[in-house]
């Protein structure tokens, strides 16, 4: 029976190395290379697009008159049919004056609203001009209304379009001409997949190393060993990712953001502060577990006195924790009123939470 005992947290140990032995091994493709990616798909959807929306104006242009069973004033694309310089028939709501669009023969269009393919068809004295937004660029941006690509043009998460001359890839519309190039949100490239594999393979890595020293801690004698080994061991890793820095696959959530709170060295985001008080808590549940075995020695006075200093160092440490949620952090933690809560909230609350049951 030892043997068995002592066998499961050598198979939890060989487990966490293998798995943070393949993660060492996943890595990301340089920023660039992703972007450069992402310019050969968005070329192919645009390709496609651009020939599709041809032969939809051919096809009005032949018929004479405008398809109304598709979706009318989607916003993001439709047609207008001429009778010379009149429009008898419309299905978009591009912000383009008529008069203006009835001249326009380049292969997308710049408007305010965004970028548009733009395909015409012409026979004597009429015209059927049709539109399709890929990008769009509202005026202002709020919480409900931001830039991104329309979704038959959707890319990885983090890359925009950007008109105009500068560095990045670019994408053309049918004449060839460039219609935008693609560049990362605040020129800071997001994790893509491989870094979230590496991430998981990481965390799994992680959990079982945990389960590994858990289990080897409890066979550990002397007693008071064990106690010790296991909060020396899990707080001086975590100390030694704090010291690492942000995370490149995690930096990309908004829960690690600094701009959403950050207070100190121990608490850099909320997310640290969350994996910070799962730690605690780790670490107590096993404390709390090894003693249970052990018969309680020493004078009582002596164990209430070394409990109430713990509990009022706890309780000033939570304070403080409270505090800096309150001045230096964005969340909003107003219970009086609910509607303004959001998810960061549930996760300071949660965070505060888990620090009081520990």
């Amino acid at each position: 029976m030892p043997t068995y005992r002592m066998r499961r947290p050598l198979i939890f140990l060989l487990l966490a190395l293998a798995l943070g032995a393949v993660a060492t091994l996943v890595h990301e493709h340089p920023a660039h290379e992703r972007l450069a990616e992402a310019a050969a798909t968005m070329q192919a959807h645009v390709d496609k697009a651009a020939h599709e929306l041809a032969g939809h104006a051919t096809a009005a242009l032949r018929e004479d008159t405008l398809p109304m069973d598709v979706a009318h004033a989607a916003g993001e694309g439709g047609m207008r049919l001429y009778h010379g310089p009149t429009v008898v028939a419309w299905t978009d709501h591009a912000p383009v004056a008529d008069a203006d669009l009835d001249t326009a023969r380049s292969a997308h269009l710049d408007l305010p609203d965004g970028i548009y393919l733009h395909a015409v068809a012409t026979d004597k004295n009429r015209t059927v001009h049709a539109v399709q937004r890929v990008w769009f660029q509202p005026p202002f941006e709020n919480a409900y209304l931001n830039r991104h690509f329309d979704p038959e043009f959707t890319v990885e998460q983090g890359i925009q379009a950007e008109p105009g001359p500068g560095l990045g890839p670019v994408v053309r519309d049918a004449d060839g001409a460039v219609m935008f190039r693609l560049r990362w949100a605040d020129d800071m490239p997001l994790s893509g997949t491989r870094s979230l594999v590496a991430l998981v393979l990481a965390i799994a890595a992680m959990v079982w190393g945990v389960a590994s020293l858990w289990l080897f801690s409890m066979h550990i004698q002397p007693a008071w060993l064990a106690q010790l080994l296991f909060p020396v061991v899990v707080l001086g890793a975590r100390l030694a990712l704090l010291a690492h820095g942000s995370i490149p696959a995690l930096s990309g959530f908004p829960l690690f953001d600094p701009s959403l709170f950050a207070s100190s060295f121990f608490m850099p985001s909320l997310g640290d502060l969350l994996i910070n008080a799962l730690v605690l808590l780790l670490v107590v549940i096993h404390f709390r577990q090894s003693l249970r075995p052990l018969r309680p020695g020493g004078p009582p006075w002596f164990l209430a006195a070394v409990a109430v200093i713990l509990l009022l160092a706890s309780a000033a440490g939570l304070g403080g924790v409270m505090a800096a949620l309150v001045h230096d952090s964005s969340v909003s933690l107003d219970l009086f009123r609910v509607e303004g809560l959001n998810a960061y909230s549930v996760a300071a609350l949660l965070a505060i939470g888990l620090l009081l049951f520990t």
